[in-house]
């Protein structure tokens, strides 16, 4: 995205911006912006999602006129040029840049044309999306793997496309759920054979013959969750293994993928309810001389259906 401030006789205080990427999402940037009571001049390179929080303003795109707010995002398209024209109220937002070769494999994996007109300009800024939105930025802060992050980007995409296909026939949709059903089981299969590893989005869908986007559909319709939230407690099963074998945490974190202990130790925490450190503990022992409870551990088919993923 390119920016270029304007407007100068209007009082401003300067903005702080954060821009995100990671290779796990290539071509993806989230730009932050916070405090922020500028008018703006931006020429989106890429497929633009305005989303403000606090901030409200008057955009103008070609002859459109529209308005950003808590209950209004924006989507501009390739190419195009919007400026504010108005501020409402000064506050934050966030500006998603999907490359328009994702948004086209998006659409052709559903079997349509490359085109604009499938992509929504003006949607509802619910609280889903700014969740979303919010959750992708944790995740590329973080540096979380390409599944996770993939997966948030795909809801968001979800959002954005407007519903003018034809609704497939009986035995068309018959043909879909038996492929899905396949690629489902060929996708667990390869996530229960890499708990102690990351696994790539790319890798999955060379696997099973399909699209990424078909893969994370078909996944999450066949067994309720998301891959990345499955591979999770995957990953958490075996090192629940590793450290009721005797490893420390800060063995087990680098072991089983994570980025770092305090990494390992959140995740490990959301899926098992303890921290790394209070589970490899003797059943009955702690500092403060309290019994503890025994912990037994719980194997991926168990744990992926108590599994709370925050995306």
């Amino acid at each position: 995205m390119d920016v270029a401030v304007s407007n100068p006789r209007t009082p401003t205080q300067p903005a702080t911006l954060q821009f995100l990427r990671s290779p796990a999402v290539p071509g993806v940037e989230l730009v932050d912006v916070y405090n922020t009571s500028q008018a703006w001049q931006c020429f989106a390179t890429a497929f633009e999602l305005v989303v403000p929080f606090t901030w409200s303003a008057d955009l103008a795109a070609g002859r459109q006129r529209f308005r950003v707010d808590s209950e209004r995002a924006y989507c501009a398209k390739p190419g195009e040029l919007f400026l504010t024209t108005g501020i409402h109220s000064a506050g934050d937002a966030s500006v998603l840049c999907i490359p328009a070769e994702t948004v086209s494999e998006f659409l052709a994996e559903r079997g349509l044309n490359a085109s604009d007109e499938h992509i929504r300009e003006g949607l509802e800024n619910t609280a889903v999306l700014r969740d979303l939105i919010r959750g992708l930025g944790r995740q590329l802060q973080e540096g979380e793997d390409s599944l996770s992050c993939q997966w948030t980007l795909l809801q968001v995409l979800e959002l954005l496309m407007l519903r003018r296909h034809e609704t497939p026939s009986a035995k068309a949709l018959s043909r879909l759920r038996q492929e899905d059903a396949l690629t489902a089981a060929r996708v667990r299969e390869w996530l229960d054979a890499k708990p102690s590893g990351r696994v790539d989005l790319y890798a999955l869908a060379e696997e099973t013959g399909r699209s990424r986007y078909q893969v994370l559909r078909a996944f999450k319709r066949r067994y309720g969750l998301p891959p990345h939230a499955y591979h999770l407690c995957v990953r958490v099963a075996e090192s629940q293994r590793l450290l009721a074998s005797g490893q420390s945490p800060a063995q087990v974190a680098i072991a089983a993928g994570f980025v770092d202990q305090s990494h390992f130790s959140k995740h490990f925490k959301r899926v098992v309810g303890v921290t790394p450190a209070q589970y490899a503990r003797r059943p009955g022992t702690s500092k403060n001389g309290k019994m503890l409870p025994s912990f037994v551990p719980a194997w991926p088919h168990h744990r992926a259906m108590t599994y709370r993923s925050d995306t």
